[in-house]
C-alpha cells in the first residue's frame, strides 16, 4: 500500500491521520508499533522518536517506561501529541519539540539514546536528508544503540507491484492535486545504514511486503 502518499493527504488535516493511517494498512501499522515497544523498548530507554507524528509511538514507549524525546516538523502534528501524552498522564515521560531532521545535529547530543525510532519518516525525506539524518542516529545513539525504522517500499514480486501500483498511481494523483508534491517508496536503506556505520539485525516486511520493519544496530 502506498503508505506515504496517503500520509500526505492526511497531513493536511491531522486530526483524521490516525483513522486514516488505520483504515489505510488496514491496522497493520498499529501492529508494526506494538511489535517495536514489545521487543525493543525496555524501562528506562531513552528513545529518540523522530517525525513523531500524532504521538501514538511515543505514547507506547512511554507506557512501557522509556523516556522519550519526539520531535516533527508539524505543529499541528504535535499539537494532537500533545493532548495525547496529556491525557496519559505521561508529561514527565515524553517532552516534544518542533523542528525538522536538518537540525539534529545542533539540537542533540551525540552518545544520548538508547533507541531512535522513525515511523513512516524517510520516505518524506530526500536522498540527502535520508543519508544526513541516518548519519545523526549513529552519533546521538549510544555504542550499541538501536534504530528502528517503520517504512514503506517497493514490493520485489510482479503480484505484488502490480497491487501495489494499482493503490499507489491513483492516491499519487490525488495527493500531488491537492499538495503538489510527491512521496516515494524508500529505496536501498539497507545499504545506506552500512554506510552509516549500522549492522541490520533483523527485517520484517509486512502489508504485501510493502511496509518494512528494519532493526539496526550502531556499530562501535
Amino acid at each position: 500500500m502506498s503508505v506515504s502518499v496517503f500520509m500526505k493527504i492526511l497531513e493536511s488535516s491531522p486530526s483524521r491521520y490516525d483513522m486514516g493511517i488505520r483504515i489505510l494498512t488496514f491496522g497493520m501499522d498499529m501492529e508494526v508499533k506494538k511489535k517495536i515497544v514489545s521487543e525493543y523498548i525496555s524501562e528506562g530507554d531513552h528513545v529518540l522518536d523522530i517525525g513523531v507524528g500524532t504521538g501514538t509511538l511515543a505514547v507506547l514507549c512511554a507506557q512501557k517506561g522509556a523516556y522519550v524525546f519526539g520531535f516533527d516538523i508539524s505543529s499541528k502534528m504535535l499539537e494532537i501529541a500533545r493532548k495525547k501524552v496529556k491525557s496519559a498522564g505521561l508529561e514527565e515521560k515524553v517532552h516534544l519539540e518542533e523542528m525538522s531532521v536538518v537540525e539534529m545535529d545542533t539540537h542533540l547530543k551525540e552518545n544520548s539514546f538508547d533507541v531512535v525510532v522513525a515511523a513512516l519518516v524517510f520516505s518524506e525525506l530526500s536522498e540527502t536528508e535520508q543519508i544526513f539524518t541516518l548519519k545523526q542516529c549513529y552519533r546521538v545513539l549510544k555504542p550499541n544503540g538501536r534504530l528502528i525504522i517503520e517504512d514503506e517500499v517497493k514490493p520485489k514480486s510482479l503480484r505484488k507491484k502490480i497491487a501495489y501500483y494499482i493503490v499507489h498511481l491513483p492516491l499519487a494523483l490525488i495527493t500531488y492535486i491537492i499538495s503538489q508534491s510527491l512521496t516515494k517508496p524508500v529505496k536501498g536503506i539497507e545499504k545506506k545504514l552500512s554506510e552509516a556505520g549500522f549492522e541490520i539485525e533483523s527485517c520484517f516486511k509486512f502489508f504485501y511486503d510493502s511496509l518494512i520493519l528494519i532493526v539496526a544496530r550502531k556499530v562501535v
